[in-house]
């Protein structure tokens, strides 16, 4: 994996927790909102079954919450593997770069506002960067 593939999927990783997230919030609504009776079609049931609308949005909310919980643990990994590789450049500037875009999901220009460059100076820095990151993510991982 590049090192440019390791930190895109920290950040996609981050942008699925808050994306399922959303979803367990849209699974709680739907779970607790009152929907008609159709009374041609629904009726009395005496035993448990496993076909109401309030059981299946649980159901699912519940796997949603177990698939976060495994992103979060695998983001939070990575990210403190990626956060001790980024400590070893050796230039400040590269550092940021890498952060500000992978870790803290700003922009290319908020990054250059931060660094207060021009938006091609940080593309140089962050194809510096993401080549000293391998070097050090391969030295790490070995």
């Amino acid at each position: 994996m590049t090192a440019k593939q390791y930190l895109n999927k920290i950040r996609d990783l981050h942008k699925d927790i808050y994306w399922k997230e959303y979803l367990i919030q849209q699974e709680k609504e739907m779970s607790t909102t009152l929907t008609g009776v159709d009374y041609a079609r629904d009726r009395v049931q005496t035993s448990k079954g496993g076909d109401s609308k309030f059981s299946e949005c649980v159901d699912r909310k519940e796997d949603i919450v177990v698939k976060q919980a495994e992103d979060i643990r695998e983001f939070r990994r990575m990210k403190a593997e990626a956060v001790a590789i980024i400590e070893q450049l050796e230039k400040t500037d590269e550092k940021m770069v890498l952060s500000n875009r992978y870790l803290c999901r700003h922009s290319w220009e908020d990054a250059a506002a931060e660094l207060g460059t021009s938006l091609r100076r940080v593309y140089q820095i962050h194809s510096n960067a993401l080549r000293n990151f391998e070097k050090n993510m391969n030295q790490h991982c070995t």
